[in-house]
């Protein structure tokens, strides 16, 4: 679903600015995919001819552009991608007005060039938005079911280049009972939000339902939590299959949680600095 879509896709306006995940920019926006990055354009350099008294069907051409060993090689124009994401309060931190969100994102990717990544692909490349827009979904006033979709049709400004990826290991959080004994216990948490990390440290925010347990599970080993700068009482570990599992020690309010998890690699990285 659209929640385990966070750290997949990301942008950044300039060539030295930092990777963003377009989730973070944009509450209640998600990409659900980016196609394209494995397509060939359009010979542009390569000319052909046919005579019509060739029986053997064998074509003259001309490929007019040498490499530093004087070979020929064929250009091919460059591709587009399409963009297909949503926008919903589904996927919100809380309440946001979801045409504004649309229009902002809107806004963002067409007002100039951009830099895209993909973890799926494992590419990233320099494009803009060239081709008109609008959306392809609009189901507006129906409460939390409201949503906008749409495509975006993205130029490649240059050639796509390779991204080293490294997925160490996964993160969920998510909210439920006094126990998980399954990872289908841990997918089905309520507002469960799924990461690819390294390291689980860092910070979150994720939307408590009514008298529910934080449940954090992840591949590495936390240290604690905290939040708004007070430690946040925590249970004893559980194991299931390769990921340990850490739940609040006492069930929580409704409200929109904000906190910070130390992870033992962190600290440990801390130490050797």
């Amino acid at each position: 679903m659209a929640q385990d879509l966070r750290n997949k896709y990301f942008v950044r306006k300039g060539a030295e600015e930092e990777w963003k995940d377009f989730s973070s920019l944009f509450d209640g926006l998600r990409v659900l995919s980016i196609d394209g990055f494995g397509e060939t354009g359009k010979a542009l350099n390569i000319y052909t001819a046919q005579w019509i008294s060739d029986a053997t069907h064998e074509e003259d051409f001309m490929i007019t552009t040498l490499d530093e060993k004087e070979e020929p090689y064929v250009i091919r124009e460059n591709v587009n991608l399409s963009l297909t994401f949503i926008v919903s309060n589904r996927y919100a931190s809380t309440y946001v007005d979801i045409r504004k969100v649309h229009d902002d994102f809107i806004k963002y990717i067409g007002g100039s060039d951009i830099y895209v990544r993909s973890t799926y692909q494992e590419k990233e490349v320099r494009c803009a938005m060239l081709d008109g827009y609008k959306p392809t979904t609009t189901k507006l006033k129906r409460g939390i079911n409201s949503y906008i979709m749409g495509t975006v049709t993205l130029h490649t400004l240059d050639l796509p280049t390779d991204i080293s990826v490294v997925h160490v290991g996964d993160l969920y959080i998510g909210f439920g009972g006094v126990s998980v004994g399954s990872l289908s216990d841990i997918t089905s948490l309520i507002n469960v939000q799924h990461y690819n990390v390294s390291s689980a440290a860092g910070s979150y925010s994720i939307v408590c339902p009514q008298n529910s347990y934080l449940w954090i599970c992840t591949s590495g080993t936390i240290e604690g939590v905290t939040a708004n700068g007070f430690e946040v009482p925590m249970s004893g570990t559980r194991t299931v299959g390769d990921l340990h599992c850490y739940r609040t020690a006492n069930s929580l309010i409704s409200h929109t949680m904000t906190f910070t998890i130390i992870a033992m690699e962190s600290q440990e990285e801390e130490s050797q600095t």
